[in-house]
């Protein structure tokens, strides 16, 4: 697969289609940036289940492993202006009210596209790399050193 910026990549089978969002939750990988964006627009997909054209999946993941995921990204991570209440509320309000949001599998986060062939949404756009730095630090995503060098640069460290 190629990612646009960093060239071929190679990555853990794991991440395919919707996984990706799979790994980062339920093995607990937090993501140094992006954070609150992976919150109103990942998870509360994630919970009630992503939609394809044949239609909606069961859910990937439970509401109680998405907090679990806030909590230990928080820790890791701090955030100066929000709390993990904060956070959960902000999960909970698009859990009731952001269903127009769907999240991209691997493949379109990868390269940017959506299925429609549009170019990918903002909010996934700025959490690409840090999902991506993360999966990279926890052996899922392999790249070269050129490549991490490059990667880190989308980042803030």
């Amino acid at each position: 697969m190629v990612d646009p910026v960093l060239g071929e990549i190679e990555y853990d089978a794991k991440l395919e289609g919707f996984g990706w969002v799979e790994v980062l939750v339920k093995e607990r990988i937090p993501i140094l940036d992006g954070r609150l964006t992976f919150c109103w627009s990942v998870l509360p997909v994630a919970i009630r289940g992503p939609k394809t054209k044949e239609g909606r999946l069961p859910p990937l993941i439970t509401r109680e492993e998405a907090i679990e995921w806030l909590k230990v990204s928080l820790e890791k991570y701090r955030d100066q202006e929000k709390s993990l209440e904060d956070y959960v509320r902000k999960l909970d309000y698009n859990l009731k009210y952001g269903d127009k949001y769907n999240i991209p599998t691997w493949r379109h986060l990868i390269e940017e596209r959506a299925e429609s062939g549009e170019r990918l949404a903002e909010a996934f756009l700025y959490i690409k790399y840090p999902a991506m730095y993360a999966l990279y630090l926890h052996n899922y995503v392999k790249l070269d050193q050129e490549q991490a060098e490059k990667l880190r640069k989308f980042i803030v460290l």
